[in-house]
């Protein structure tokens, strides 16, 4: 049986921005396709992304929640640094959990920049 780590979080981004990302994060798993992860779980995955689809005023907010297989998490956190790659100002934060309840993760994304720290239950 695979173990599972539960990822969930945000990127504040600006409207033109979010559709930046969509398309950088579409660019990468398609280059993905064929390589380590199975075609049918980019999918799966990528039916993880939110994404506004008009804006609310200045700020929009791009959304990631997926329970995915553990050896997929350096792609995951692959697909936010990109996403938050696609601009200076881009802030967020997710969440990083494994089912075993042993693992806790905080990805901090501050300017376009993606830090990890362990964090606390």
């Amino acid at each position: 049986m695979s173990k599972l780590t539960l990822v969930r979080g945000w990127l504040e981004c600006s409207f033109d921005e979010s559709k930046e990302m969509h398309s950088a994060i579409l660019n990468l798993t398609a280059e993905a396709r064929g390589k380590d992860i199975p075609s049918e779980i980019l999918d799966l995955y990528m039916r993880g992304w939110v994404y506004p689809e008009s804006p609310i005023n200045w700020v929009s907010l791009v959304f990631f929640g997926a329970q995915v297989k553990s050896s997929a998490i350096p792609f995951i956190k692959e697909m936010v640094r990109i996403a938050s790659s696609v601009g200076d100002e881009i802030n967020g934060l997710f969440y990083v959990d494994d089912d075993d309840g042993e693992g806790h993760l905080a990805w901090y994304v501050s300017s376009g920049s993606l830090e990890e720290r362990q964090r606390s239950e």
